[in-house]
């Protein structure tokens, strides 16, 4: 699942998806531990230093907390350009409400791809679902 609210306006920055990817791998390793872990891999790569079977299922646990952060972060930015795209369609078509005849907003809509179209419908019908009454 991604970082990036489809349905949403939000626009996400890539300095706001590297924090994002950041938080997430600071929420298991700390800065100092990372430090730390860092310093034992670099000391076994020089043969300084002996892994312990606890250190090795801890860069195993990092590894694959910084690869599911990275795919996060990777998955956030196709999403922002697909959510992008979706943004600059529901301008030239609000566009074209208020002036049919503007050929750079129908340019816009007509260069829109089918997944980016759908985007849009999705988060028309979004913006059209009934609330649910408090109970």
């Amino acid at each position: 699942m991604s970082i990036i609210n489809l349905l949403g306006s939000d626009v996400w920055s890539d300095a706001d998806i590297t924090r994002r990817t950041e938080a997430m791998v600071r929420a298991e390793f700390s800065a100092d531990a990372e430090t730390i872990l860092n310093r034992k891999v670099s000391g076994a790569l020089l043969g300084a230093y002996v892994m312990t079977p606890e250190d090795e299922a801890e860069v195993m646990r990092f590894n694959a907390v910084t690869t599911a952060a990275a795919a996060a972060g990777a998955l956030a930015h196709v999403d922002m350009a697909q959510l992008a795209q979706a943004l600059a369609v529901e301008a030239a078509q609000a566009q074209l409400q208020a002036a049919p005849d503007d050929e750079l907003a129908q340019a816009v809509v007509d260069a829109a791809t089918p997944e980016v179209l759908a985007l849009v419908a999705a988060r028309a019908a979004a913006r059209v679902q009934p609330e649910e009454p408090a109970p």
